[in-house]
């Protein structure tokens, strides 16, 4: 064999080499990752705290990683149920998910002792508890039940109101023999029952019909709800009794979120906790505006007196604490009262 065609086999051999070595890094360094998220609101940025969160999550994760983590936006119930998509992003059939504390409970049942009527003061008080070493606690027992990670907490639209067809709720006399929705969480269960309503659970896709046919009397719901799920055309009264706050949480498959490179894994964590402070913000818009804006369209809105949400915090709060530490633990449930207790001395 001349030199000629030796130095010929040499290169190609040492081009075969390099391809093969280097073969891998460019696709690495190429690749995309391609991030489904499921949620049940519709895909209006304007009335969906939901989309809100959503929308917000995906502009921010592929702005930080130049689109190499693409965000799959798929809203109104697409996937299905919230049980279903809750389910799909535990199997990684789809990667995350925004489930509110109803939906979880099937997975993690101590999530609902969050369900204490009149836990919270006031908002900044549930973000602190929700923010704070309480809330980092929480995350890690969501875990290792769901095997989702919690990027982001913010609230299901704030604090609940009813909605109701019969009559407003003035005071808790209102109240007895309504049938009133609930998601399947034993806190709002036994808080329904505290206060002589009727608790009637199901999905909330099944709200808007039931109310139309007549199967429930009303339900509770953030004033953001109310506007977001047009519960406008189909109730006459609004109460704003604010006795019961609901979280929602930006969910990811653990898994697929180990599976990415480290700089991607931050990408992902800053943008859960920059959604979860725009959907807040977000909620906060449409309440300021949401009371006119359910007036205009026909809903009575009605204050209770001080002293007749007074006398619904005694009758629900004690009952449903005691019944709650004897399902889930006196410890865990003293746990977040202590976390509540803290928060609210820093206002």
């Amino acid at each position: 064999m001349n030199l000629r065609k030796t130095g010929l086999i040499v290169l190609v051999g040492a081009m075969l080499c390099l391809l093969v070595l280097a073969g891998p890094l460019v696709n690495a360094a190429e690749k995309q990752y391609v991030l489904k998220i499921g949620y049940l609101g519709a895909a209006d940025l304007n009335t969906n705290y939901e989309h809100v969160m959503a929308y917000a999550f995906k502009s921010s994760v592929e702005t930080q990683t130049n689109s190499r983590v693409k965000v799959e936006l798929y809203p109104n119930g697409l996937l299905g149920s919230q049980d279903e998509m809750f389910e799909q992003a535990r199997r990684n059939a789809i990667q995350a998910v925004i489930p509110p504390e109803g939906v979880i409970s099937r997975w993690m049942p101590e999530i609902q002792a969050l369900g204490i009527p009149f836990l919270y003061s006031s908002l900044p008080v549930a973000w602190e508890v929700q923010d704070g070493p309480f809330g980092e606690k929480l995350k890690a027992k969501m875990l290792e039940k769901t095997g989702l990670r919690v990027l982001g907490i913010s609230d299901v639209g704030g604090f609940c109101v009813f909605a109701t067809n019969k009559r407003p709720i003035k005071t808790v006399a209102d109240l007895k023999g309504m049938k009133i929705r609930t998601m399947t969480h034993e806190g709002h269960i036994a808080t329904m029952r505290a206060l002589g309503a009727a608790p009637t659970p199901m999905t909330f896709a099944e709200v808007y019909t039931s109310l139309q046919t007549g199967v429930i009397d009303g339900h509770f719901n953030p004033i953001s709800a109310m506007i977001t799920f047009r519960m406008y055309e189909v109730q006459k009264y609004l109460s704003l009794t604010n006795h019961i706050y609901g979280a929602m949480y930006l969910m990811i498959n653990n898994n697929w979120f180990n599976s990415l490179p480290a700089d991607y894994q931050n990408a992902l964590i800053i943008a859960g906790r920059e959604a979860a402070i725009t959907a807040r913000g977000m909620n906060r818009i449409m309440e300021a505006n949401g009371l006119e804006y359910l007036r205009e369209r026909g809903m009575e809105i009605v204050t209770p007196a001080p002293a007749a949400i007074e006398e619904m915090r005694k009758l629900a709060q004690p009952p449903v604490i005691e019944m709650l530490k004897k399902q889930y633990g006196a410890a865990w449930v003293d746990e977040i009262l202590n976390a509540v207790k803290e928060a609210e001395s820093k206002f």
